[in-house]
């Protein structure tokens, strides 16, 4: 009887576990979304193009002097043509463009 008790207990440990764990959802790579971001920027502004794309971010920030992010260490100097400093967070989707002699960046609905 002793044992069946145990057994239960621990049926009912491993349930609880394989419950919670189900439940998680992964984090989104913040990061590699700053780079992705970067990466598009610096395409648009090598080629002229112009790109739209939805980004996942957290405390980008772009200005005139280009994209930067201090968590991720992504720092890209391009001039954007975004004379007020804008810190992008949470899921954005944007407009690049090139625009003169520089980047525009502009949120698309």
């Amino acid at each position: 009887m002793d044992r069946l008790i145990v057994y239960l207990a621990v049926a009912a440990a491993v349930a609880a576990a394989l419950f919670a764990a189900s439940r998680l959802r992964p984090q989104p790579d913040y990061c590699a979304e700053a780079r992705r971001l970067a990466s598009d920027v610096l395409a648009v502004y090598q080629t002229g193009g112009r790109l739209v794309g939805e980004y996942n971010l957290r405390n980008m920030l772009v200005n005139a002097s280009g994209v930067f992010c201090g968590e991720c260490g992504v720092e890209l100097r391009v001039p954007t043509a975004n004379s007020t400093p804008v810190v992008l967070e949470g899921r954005v989707r944007l407009a690049i463009s090139r625009a003169g002699g520089g980047v525009a960046l502009a949120r698309k609905e």
